[in-house]
């Protein structure tokens, strides 16, 4: 009997080099990046048209209001509720950058669970914040 040795196969599977690994990971971790940017880009869009249509609905509702039947009360009431809701949105800005850049460095690898979880919280907080908005400017403008 003639025992013939099987010659070793190769690998079916590929082998990286380091440098392929590393273009993998950049390429990975940038694509994550851009997922989380647009998401954030989209929570901040639906944000912002939110915002602009309670401010509307205030500028409607004090031009139909019987309260201020001169003018003048009137334009001041509008340029109030423009007034205020322009320092709002800097102020929610000045926050977001005072809280984004610190955990920007403090948590460069995050699970996506925890991502989520984050997520969350901020939509219901926001959501927590647009109700005392509108509970309140009616009450500061007399409308109610």
């Amino acid at each position: 009997m003639i025992f013939i040795k099987n010659k070793p196969q190769k690998s079916s599977t590929n082998s990286f080099s380091s440098n392929q690994c590393s273009r993998l990971r950049k390429y990975v971790t940038i694509k994550r990046a851009f997922q989380h940017f647009f998401a954030i880009a989209i929570i901040f869009a639906c944000e912002v048209l939110e915002g602009a249509n309670i401010i509307g609905n205030y500028r409607t509702a004090i031009i139909k209001s019987d309260k201020w039947k001169n003018e003048e009360h009137r334009q001041i009431a509008l340029s109030a509720v423009t007034k205020w809701a322009l320092i709002a949105a800097a102020g929610a800005v000045a926050v977001v950058v005072a809280v984004a850049i610190p955990l920007g460095l403090l948590s460069q690898e995050l699970d996506e669970r925890v991502v989520e979880i984050i997520e969350g919280v901020s939509k219901v907080v926001a959501a927590v914040c647009i109700l005392q908005l509108t509970l309140k400017i009616p009450v500061w403008l007399d409308l109610y």
